[in-house]
């Protein structure tokens, strides 16, 4: 049975004013902000906003989280036009040349259409009890969709997209906490059912989601990293 990866994460908690802006060249949307000099961990923060949408990446460059991403929005755009987003601060993290093996993605709060799309993946998987919302099978919930979403290509085909256009290996590698409810109760429901999840199902709908990536080719060079 595939594990779910824990990863304990540390955040350096600081005021706007004690982080130092790196100048950022004319027209560039992302702003990127360094930790000051001698904070443990050490972090870069990409942030990006589009009119009330502000999407955030914070990067680890020391200690036992380094090369881990956290991604973390206030955005109720369209998952295109977020992934667009997210593809500019991806962009900029590869241009640093910073370690980068693994991008917390947290709940799927700020993404109802991936949503929707674990929901109904889950609810057709012969492997998923709808009527008590959980594994049929004796197991965890986090590690049947783990080992679900692992296989699937299609809840997060625009993130493995995404990454594969950078030339980056994409897989689920983490799982925990989901949230499992009555299809009938999520603001959803109508999507649902044109998929056929019926009102009494109980199905999987967020969670803390992690993605990794193993291996990057340099681009410019043609070579391995």
């Amino acid at each position: 049975m595939s594990r779910v990866l824990v990863l304990p994460i540390v955040f350096l908690v600081t005021t706007c004013g004690n982080w130092a802006f790196a100048q950022q060249p004319p027209g560039d949307d992302v702003r990127v902000v360094s930790s000051p000099k001698g904070a443990e961990p050490q972090e870069t923060t990409y942030e990006i906003a589009s009119g009330k949408c502000r999407i955030q990446w914070r990067v680890t460059h020391s200690g036992i989280n380094a090369g881990i991403a956290r991604h973390d929005a206030e955005c109720s755009l369209p998952l295109k036009e977020q992934i667009a987003l997210n593809g500019k601060i991806l962009e900029k993290v590869l241009a640093s040349g910073s370690t980068f093996r693994t991008l917390f993605l947290g709940t799927l709060t700020s993404f109802p259409e991936l949503s929707i799309r674990l929901a109904v993946v889950a609810a057709g998987s012969p492997g998923w009890d709808v009527t008590r919302g959980r594994p049929a099978k004796s197991r965890t919930t986090d590690g049947y969709l783990l080992e679900l979403l692992s296989s699937d290509t299609s809840v997060f085909a625009e993130w493995r997209r995404l990454f594969e256009t950078q030339h980056l290996a994409f897989a689920v590698s983490g799982v925990e906490e989901v949230s499992v409810g009555p299809a009938q109760t999520l603001p959803y429901f109508q999507q649902l059912s044109a998929q056929g999840v019926r009102a009494t199902d109980r199905v999987p709908f967020s969670g803390l989601i992690w993605f990794s990536t193993t291996g990057t080719t340099d681009r410019s060079k043609g070579r391995k990293q």
